[in-house]
């Protein structure tokens, strides 16, 4: 899988860099560069192959996780901020939360070929947001693997469990045996969340510099990540630092991919 990541990346930078000053044309605010493609690739693929290699040894070392194994005196030693949230599993709020990660995920990188200018502008811009996104699951993993920390919903106590529907003790019972337990630092989900909505956001307020609806897409696209993380956190996969660092990820890579993408010299920008 790996090699064949390498191969489409490198294939893809050089069908969008060949004879970029006429190449389908109009094509100035985001640039390719075929040596900062291939880096940055490759730290992508070293990172995500580091991270798989942390998950199978953590997946090794996992012992079966015994149901409230956890008490009280594991919860005091959580920070106040997160210790409000151990014990909890709320499918509900797991659903509600997948809602906004799909739409960073699908209905994002779709949205960007809607954008005004030449095929080959939308292709690049998508090229950069497949970099990017790769990046955040890389380094997202890489953390899981590196940190241990159980997941909120491991302190639940046998008493909570009972008060479960049974759709929602089925899914309890299905994620507690797994060693993913263990990977509640930092949340996938927000980070992941996080980089769509500000890629969009980015994105287009550097194409469209002058539109009207700058500002609403900023705060479609704050209130998307943000409620994305609060459900998150709501149903017990995660605890608030969790989110909250994953989010900054999220956002951090969102903005660092489009800056050194970013054609600084004279950007076309394009009408309203």
């Amino acid at each position: 899988m790996t090699l064949l990541y390498i191969a489409i990346s490198v294939l893809l930078i050089l069908v969008l860099i060949v004879n970029q000053k006429s190449y389908w044309s109009d094509n100035d605010t985001i640039t390719l560069n075929i040596k900062r493609e291939i880096v940055i690739c490759l730290v992508c693929v070293g990172i995500s192959y580091a991270s798989i290699e942390l998950q199978k040894e953590k997946e090794s070392n996992h012992s079966v996780f015994e149901i409230g194994s956890l008490d009280q005196t594991n919860i005091e030693e959580i920070n106040f901020i997160d210790r409000v949230i151990a014990g909890r599993w709320d499918i509900i709020a797991k659903s509600n939360g997948k809602i906004f990660k799909n739409i960073a995920i699908y209905l994002i990188p779709l949205s960007l070929f809607f954008f005004t200018g030449s095929i080959k502008r939308r292709l690049v811009l998508f090229f950069v947001f497949s970099q990017g996104y790769y990046l955040t699951e890389a380094l997202t993993g890489l953390t899981k693997g590196l940190v241990d920390r159980f997941r909120p919903f491991a302190y639940i106590t046998h008493t909570e469990i009972e008060k479960l529907s049974i759709k929602a003790k089925e899914k309890f019972m299905e994620d507690i045996v797994d060693y993913d337990i263990l990977n509640s630092f930092f949340s996938g989900d927000a980070s992941i969340t996080a980089f769509g909505f500000m890629f969009f956001a980015i994105s287009y307020s550097l194409f469209y510099k002058h539109s009207r609806l700058k500002t609403a897409i900023w705060i479609i696209a704050i209130i998307g990540t943000v409620l994305g993380c609060y459900f998150r956190t709501l149903s017990g996969k995660h605890f608030p630092t969790d989110v909250l660092i994953g989010g900054l990820v999220g956002a951090a890579i969102a903005y660092g991919i489009v800056k050194v993408h970013k054609n600084a010299s004279n950007p076309t920008e394009l009408k309203k």
